[in-house]
């Protein structure tokens, strides 16, 4: 198997190559996710991070509508969860 390398620190740390990173469109702040397969193969999956400005307009509601705090609370959890799922369960 051949393809671009990385070698383990002493601290038992990690340089993904600049091809990889670009391959997967990674920037500063993201996360990855390491899976090791059936195969014994080591999976490499990307978490982008969610800017603030992301969010913006995530949650529509109509002006002045009065909601308590635990329920808005528990919808904008419910809402978020469920737009950002994916990146969620690789995170588990």
């Amino acid at each position: 198997m051949s393809g671009p390398m990385s070698k383990i620190t002493q601290k038992n740390q990690i340089t993904i190559p600049t091809s990889i990173r670009k391959e997967l469109g990674t920037n500063p702040g993201d996360r990855v996710v390491f899976r090791v397969n059936d195969e014994g193969e080591v999976i490499l999956r990307a978490i982008k991070q969610v800017s603030p400005d992301a969010l913006y307009g995530a949650l529509h509601r109509p002006k002045n509508e009065y909601m308590p705090m635990d329920k808005l609370r528990d919808q904008i959890s419910e809402e978020l969860t469920e737009k950002y799922r994916g990146a969620k369960e690789e995170m588990e």
